[in-house]
């Protein structure tokens, strides 16, 4: 009995030795972050297994560091939960949020949504003037803008992002956008935009997957009316 017992927790302790490997390989790969539950709950769980597992052959210095393992993993679930329950937005950020940036956890879209501000807007306040540097990033909600093209009228638009390419790359516009209708927006300046992309990873690869969505739909707009804008 003894025998199979002690196998059972060498072979607890192996899955723990698995569970510590397989999640830091997957924070290396950037499959799961280092911030995030999940690679918090794998080495809790790594270090309840390789503490069950000393009960076999027991180490005091090993179950030191198993329980401080498992006593810094409990505190930074803690941590994130408490920090996620504090995080409020009103009926109208949330709205961006599911439009914007559904997949982004509550901190991230917090910090997106501190460093910009709410518009109106009236028909006629340019968005993008063609040639010109882009030094805000518009996110229409609701509202109407006409994108000119060398004066010419190439398309309309009733939401999303407005300005998104010259935002990142600190370009000039290749349209010009003006209200046709009073709108509500939501603006960051340019340099903010680039700062908060900078900061986290999960930022910057949501931000740059919806404006990649939102330019494409755009170009393959502006290609059905047959127009030559490349950027709106």
């Amino acid at each position: 009995m003894f025998v199979g017992l002690g196998w059972t927790l060498e072979f607890i302790g192996l899955i723990g030795a698995i569970a510590y490997l397989g999640a830091y390989a997957a924070l290396m790969a950037g499959f799961i972050r280092g911030d995030g539950y999940a690679y918090a709950a794998f080495n809790l769980c790594a270090a309840l297994l390789i503490m069950a597992s000393l009960q076999r052959d027991f180490n005091l210095s090993a179950m030191v560091v198993q329980v401080s393992f498992a006593a810094i993993s409990l505190y930074g679930l803690a941590r994130l939960y408490l920090a996620n329950r504090r995080i409020r937005f009103t009926a109208e950020e949330t709205a961006l949020l599911n439009a914007l940036l559904p997949d982004l956890r509550s901190e991230h879209q917090r910090r997106f949504m501190d460093h910009g501000a709410w518009i109106d807007g009236e028909p006629g306040m340019t968005l993008t003037e063609e040639g010109k540097p882009v030094g805000t990033l518009y996110f229409l909600m609701s509202g109407e803008a006409e994108v000119r093209v060398d004066t010419r009228i190439v398309a309309t638009i009733d939401g999303g992002f407005v300005g998104e390419i010259g935002a990142l790359r600190e370009g000039p516009a290749s349209a010009s956008v003006n209200l046709t209708r009073p709108a509500r927006l939501f603006a960051i300046s340019s340099a903010a935009l680039r700062r908060l992309r900078d900061s986290a990873s999960e930022i910057r690869g949501a931000l740059d997957s919806r404006m990649t969505e939102d330019t494409a739909r755009k170009l393959m707009a502006s290609n059905a009316r047959g127009a030559g804008a490349s950027e709106i």
